[in-house]
């Protein structure tokens, strides 16, 4: 990456130190549950203003040449947490994209702030918006694809129409619609929950 004089090199030198700051909030993880951990997926700990949220990468392992299809994130329901997109994650890195999944504030072993003023809508949906803008800090790519399961679909719906920040208003899908991702469904029912397009929201600038 060149990091030269001129307007270009500029911009290019903001985007290296952008992502060596970035680089310094994501660390290394420990397993939480006794859940295997596929070995494609690394286990992270991500440094945002509520305290350390975990978390779940597998990065693309596309074909050679091919280029990769986006960022997802993956958004657990109110009594879930990363662990239930373990099966999930290594099928979309198969299918070219970099997916992510956390465990929301209270849940497993993220931070958990003592308060019920703490486990507002605009708390956790803040939380997605601070997770994602971190993830396209790190990577690069300003957009990324939330897919919320249950009550997580609530907070990314709310995170992506809150107008905080113009980097993640791509879709909002619930896992049902997961195949219009990969464009692999597994079953009948998968096939017919893909019905459930999902809802691209482009956020106010």
């Amino acid at each position: 990456m060149s990091v030269g004089g001129g307007a270009n090199g500029s911009g290019a030198s903001t985007d290296a130190r952008a992502r060596t700051e970035a680089a310094r909030r994501v660390r290394p993880g420990r397993r939480f549950s006794v859940l295997p951990v596929p070995a494609s997926v690394e286990i992270l700990e991500l440094d945002v203003p509520v305290g350390a949220l975990t978390a779940f990468r597998a990065l693309p392992r596309g074909r050679a040449g091919e280029s990769v299809r986006g960022t997802a994130l993956l958004v657990p329901g109110f009594t879930g947490s990363k662990e239930d997109f373990l099966p999930l994650l290594p099928l979309l890195a198969e299918h070219g994209f970099d997916a992510w999944a956390f465990s929301q504030r209270g849940q497993g072993d993220s931070a958990a702030p003592v308060g019920e003023e703490h486990y507002t809508l605009d708390a956790f949906s803040g939380d997605v918006i601070h997770v994602a803008s971190l993830i396209a800090e790190l990577t690069g790519r300003q957009h990324a694809h939330l897919v919320g399961h249950s009550f997580g679909g609530t907070v990314a719906r709310a995170a992506a129409i809150s107008g905080a920040t113009p980097e993640i208003n791509r879709n909002v899908s619930e896992p049902s619609s997961m195949a219009k991702l990969t464009g692999s469904p597994s079953s009948t029912a998968s096939r017919k929950a893909t019905s459930m397009t999902p809802s691209a929201v482009p956020l106010p600038r």
